[in-house]
């Protein structure tokens, strides 16, 4: 979008620059101020070539207006959706540390976090590369994105580093647990104090962070005139949530281990 917008300028002044010239040309052919009639010039011929030229701009300037327009309705729909597909990861996140936070005697696995954060990265990667840009420097939607690439993308990284945290904090537990010679060493569960202290900051870190990018959403379909729903669509996500431990047994398996599905 800021190529279109330079492109926009360019031409528009370029168009003004033209008109005037052809403008005078047309005054002096009135007036007859300047006589250019020889054989290789005329002012009917600098009227045609100036004219032409101001004509030509004229329509690269009213296509790339057009091509502008279409950008940016297309780059907020893909700012909405890409930034709703991270909040719905964050979101997944956040219920499935709550999950194993209400249920204490049930093994975690260590890639618990694994598919989440994946699915965060690729968001936060795209999302970064977003050029939308307006001719209102108070448009509020790019305000915005640029509080949210610079700011709440940083907050967005304790979340990420929590993958490894939760790894290191089962590795740890189950070292001491060799150590005392209990009997299941590996199983691991949201009562152990390393593991129990990563969950907690984890939703520590995810509750204000869902509550940014709700509010980011929520000025995306504001100012596009409520096309997008996110009303309705933050009530479905809250609603399409399953629980982990409500679903068959045989699918989740989670007590042995195996990756969480991704439920939204």
């Amino acid at each position: 979008m800021s190529t279109s917008i330079k492109v926009i300028k360019f031409t528009s002044i370029l168009s003004a620059i033209f008109l005037v010239i052809t403008y005078l040309i047309t005054v002096n052919i009135e007036s007859n101020f300047i006589s250019l009639n020889t054989i290789w010039i005329s002012n009917n011929f600098l009227l045609t070539v100036f004219g032409g030229v101001f004509a030509s701009t004229l329509v690269v300037l009213f296509c790339e207006i057009n091509k502008y327009l279409i950008d940016k309705k297309n780059t907020e729909t893909q700012l909405f959706f890409q930034t709703l597909y991270l909040y719905q990861s964050l979101f997944l996140m956040q219920h499935n540390v709550l999950d194993f936070q209400s249920h204490p005697d049930t093994q975690i696995p260590e890639n618990v976090f694994d598919n989440t954060t994946q699915m965060i990265k690729s968001q936060v990667c795209f999302l970064r590369g977003v050029d939308y840009s307006c001719f209102r420097k108070k448009n509020d939607i790019e305000k915005r994105l640029f509080s949210f690439q610079t700011e709440t993308f940083q907050k967005i990284t304790p979340i990420e580093n929590g993958v490894n945290l939760i790894r290191c904090a089962i590795i740890e537990e189950r070292i001491d647990n060799l150590k005392q010679n209990k009997n299941m060493p590996n199983y691991i569960t949201s009562s152990n104090t390393r593991v129990a202290k990563v969950l907690s900051d984890q939703i520590g870190n995810l509750v204000p962070l869902l509550e940014e990018i709700g509010e980011f959403l929520k000025t995306i379909d504001d100012n596009c005139n409520n096309r997008y729903n996110w009303r309705k669509i933050r009530e479905m996500t809250q609603n399409s949530y399953i629980s982990l431990f409500s679903i068959d047994k045989k699918e989740t398996a989670a007590p042995e281990g195996t990756a969480v599905n991704d439920q939204i």
